[in-house]
């Protein structure tokens, strides 16, 4: 019935009201919510299946369809956010690319050619600067450049294989980190007020997590619980969960409000990602504005240093 009249308040968003319509049926068909959302979106990351699927279980599927939407309009936004402070770095550094490219592909070559005549040499800097573009036009060079951009696309995908991957580069590992224990803590936390025991919570939870070997850790604290090892002592030895989370869970426990605990550290490690975001879209495009910089300088000079030697000649 809820979803019947979400798909009505979608009148006239045809793609919306449509997969709203068809998981309606699904589930009017006697198929789990988590089922219906896979079938409807495909391909779904994993995250949301497991989030879905977990608060299912537990009778509460509207607290993981809320978990989900937050997450969603957080990563739209931060998105949002870093496309825009990184518009006019990138243009820059692409204007720059294509004028450097002009400039090594058509300029050059001819000064090169008045040096030649006028009995002199390109300094070091041009003739370097004319091998790199003879380099990069080469069929096996930019043959090599369609492969990398798109094992950087298949990277930045949902993909549990390439997050295996990335949890890998240090730096990105720690932003990772703290977007999956987010999605962590947060549905610990609400299947715990569920009422459901901690070990099953913990199993359930697991789902959440996109990189498998993250998950495989997640998946053995919760096989440690349910032997009877408390939580706050099996998380000591899931590696990327943040380093208060031991201390955090073992006050909570001492004082028999795991929940709150379990809810504090999702608190803490929200603010840490809204830090995180802060700094990427603070220095990304510095980064990118200094490169462009580099690139700008070095083209000068390869340009200019000839033609001052010509004129000399």
């Amino acid at each position: 019935m809820v979803l019947q009249d979400a798909a009505d308040l979608l009148a006239g968003e045809t793609r919306a009201e449509e997969s709203v319509r068809r998981i309606a049926l699904l589930v009017k068909a006697g198929r789990p919510l988590s089922d219906a959302l896979s079938e409807t979106f495909s391909p779904l990351p994993g995250w949301i299946n497991g989030a879905v699927s977990a608060t299912e279980k537990a009778g509460r599927p509207d607290k993981g369809l809320a978990l989900v939407v937050r997450q969603l309009t957080d990563e739209a936004t931060w998105k949002s956010e870093l496309s825009r402070s990184m518009a006019y770095p990138l243009t820059l550094l692409a204007a720059t690319t294509l004028v450097g490219l002009i400039i090594i592909r058509k300029i050059l070559p001819t000064l090169a050619t008045m040096a030649n005549e006028l009995g002199g040499a390109l300094p070091l800097s041009s003739r370097l600067a004319l091998s790199l573009g003879k380099t990069l036009g080469s069929g096996w060079a930019i043959g090599i450049w369609v492969v990398l951009v798109g094992f950087v696309v298949w990277l930045l995908s949902e993909n549990a294989k390439s997050r295996d991957m990335l949890i890998k580069i240090p730096f990105l590992s720690t932003a990772l980190s703290t977007m999956e224990a987010w999605k962590y803590f947060r549905i610990i936390g609400v299947l715990l007020r569920c009422g459901l025991p901690l070990h099953l919570v913990l199993e359930r939870s697991a789902g959440v997590v996109s990189p498998m070997t993250w998950r495989a850790d997640v998946e053995s604290l919760a096989t440690r619980v349910k032997a009877g090892e408390s939580f706050s002592s099996s998380a000591k030895a899931v590696a990327w969960l943040p380093r208060r989370t031991s201390r955090t869970l073992a006050i909570a426990e001492a004082a028999g409000t795991t929940a709150d605990g379990v809810e504090m550290l999702a608190n803490w490690v929200e603010s840490r990602r809204s830090q995180i975001i802060t700094r990427w879209a603070k220095w990304l495009p510095m980064a990118l504005l200094a490169l462009a910089a580099i690139m700008i300088g070095l083209l000068a000079q390869a340009i200019l240093m000839p033609a001052l030697q010509i004129d000399i000649l």
